[in-house]
């Protein structure tokens, strides 16, 4: 087990090493696209920032605690798009996959690792400069942040796991799910607020129906006191049990894979 592990760590270290050359290799171009997803990761601060300025903002939350939640959502949509999740219904129809299990690598690994998107780390770059910034003007303790990193990346594990999930299971059904794309960007913008903003139908939709929340309003929420201790222990064991169960529904959608052609 722990071979097949540090045999598929060393293969996403090469081929981030391979994405950073093939990135790089036109450097105008790649500084360019690094600015390009740089400024466009920063709208949700401008947006908040506006909101905030004409309007006694959203209640309970103010304008850093917002923030914070605006850089968290940030991080994890660049941590999704360097996985390449959006690319998946694309490579499981062109042929590419098809090539990736004659490898002798775990197929969910060559899925999410076998090609990532470096440019997608300006993305969580301009998200953790959001967030620390804001963490500082909140005054917020080492052992605060520490526990709200921590929940933030169980709750990403588990997104990028139902996804994963989701794009399998589209496949197999009908042979697509482009579709999922535009509400994963739907619920990155949505995620950057409060979730109880939204009311309890959307709520529930973003916590269980599309799980963006879990990386970002109930890390937050817990840590400045707006949900208590039960409901944070009720959604880190439905992070770890997600990881487990749409990992393990992953490998049986594999089992029902036909090749896309190409």
């Amino acid at each position: 087990m722990f071979g097949e592990i540090k045999k598929d760590i060393k293969m996403h270290i090469k081929s981030l090493k391979y994405a950073w050359m093939s990135f790089t290799v036109y450097r105008t171009q790649a500084v360019i696209w690094a600015l390009v997803f740089l400024l466009s990761s920063i709208t949700g601060l401008v947006t908040i920032s506006v909101i905030y300025s004409v309007s006694n903002g959203i209640n309970g939350w103010n304008y850093y605690q917002v923030l914070i939640l605006a850089g968290l959502s940030n991080m994890m949509i660049g941590i999704v798009l360097y996985f390449g999740l959006t690319r998946i219904p694309l490579t499981l129809r062109n042929g590419i996959f098809d090539k990736m299990l004659v490898k002798p690598y775990n197929p969910i690994s060559m899925l999410l690792l076998s090609e990532p998107k470096v440019v997608n780390i300006m993305s969580i770059i301009s998200g953790f400069g959001i967030f620390a910034v804001s963490a500082y003007f909140l005054n917020l303790g080492l052992i605060s942040i520490l526990v709200m990193l921590l929940i933030f990346f169980i709750g990403v594990a588990a997104l990028i796991i139902f996804m994963l999930t989701m794009y399998l299971l589209f496949y197999v059904l009908i042979k697509g799910g482009k579709w999922l794309n535009s509400l994963i960007y739907i619920g990155n913008t949505a995620s950057t607020y409060p979730l109880n903003i939204f009311g309890t139908t959307m709520m529930v939709l973003f916590t269980i129906g599309l799980p963006i929340g879990l990386a970002t309003y109930y890390p937050a929420g817990f840590v400045f006191g707006k949900i208590p201790e039960e409901t944070i222990l009720i959604v880190i064991a439905f992070e770890m049990i997600s990881i487990v169960v749409y990992y393990k529904l992953s490998e049986w959608l594999l089992t029902k894979y036909t090749s896309g052609g190409g």
